[in-house]
């Protein structure tokens, strides 16, 4: 297990963030059914450990980038896609 996703599950967190995440993203997806839209699109850090989330949800990897942002310079980015 890579060092980040260690840390991150070692974390003594008061609710199960990933139980939190998913309902958070039903929600979204439920949303955005109701809504008549037709896919649902994000875009995740390819490091991001709850990642496996989005495709447990449905989402596929429809991308990778590398891009630059403020906060964290060049970044490989993930993107995702859901037909809703």
């Amino acid at each position: 297990m890579p060092r980040q996703e260690k840390e991150y599950h070692d974390v003594p967190w008061k609710m199960n963030p990933a139980d939190d995440a998913a309902r958070t993203m039903r929600a979204v997806i439920e949303m955005s059914r109701e809504s008549g839209k037709k896919a649902v699109h994000l875009d995740a850090l390819k490091c991001n450990t709850p990642a496996r989330l989005y495709e447990s949800l449905g989402f596929s990897p429809a991308a990778e980038r590398n891009w630059h942002t403020e906060n964290a310079g060049q970044t490989d980015f993930v993107l995702y896609e859901l037909e809703v």
